[in-house]
């Protein structure tokens, strides 16, 4: 899906249509980020927090602000993954157009 987009959003930057996306590849990224949170195709939940879980509410904190923190912490690591896989394959697809031209 991600470098499906990033192919979709170098196409429509580099033939001129990048006024439709506010010349940016990020409004794509945050578009398909959102309709695939919002059809629940991507999860943004992860299994990490469990460890840390324990260690925050042993150190004293209360439980609901230790959920919330693990909770913030999955949503930023599994949106970052995103990124990175959409944005690098972005920049794959650019650097071969620009060495084909």
């Amino acid at each position: 899906v991600w470098v499906f987009q990033a192919l979709v959003s170098f196409l429509l930057l580099q033939f001129g249509y990048g006024s439709f996306i506010l010349n940016s590849v990020f409004t794509l990224f945050l578009l398909m980020l959102v309709t695939l949170v919002l059809s629940r195709r991507i999860s943004l939940t992860s299994s990490t927090g469990s460890i840390l879980s324990a260690v925050l509410v042993l150190c004293g904190l209360r439980p609901n602000v230790v959920q919330f923190f693990i909770r913030s912490v999955e949503i930023l690591l599994s949106v970052s993954r995103c990124f990175a896989l959409y944005i690098t394959s972005f920049i794959i697809i650019r650097e071969l157009y620009l060495l084909s031209t």
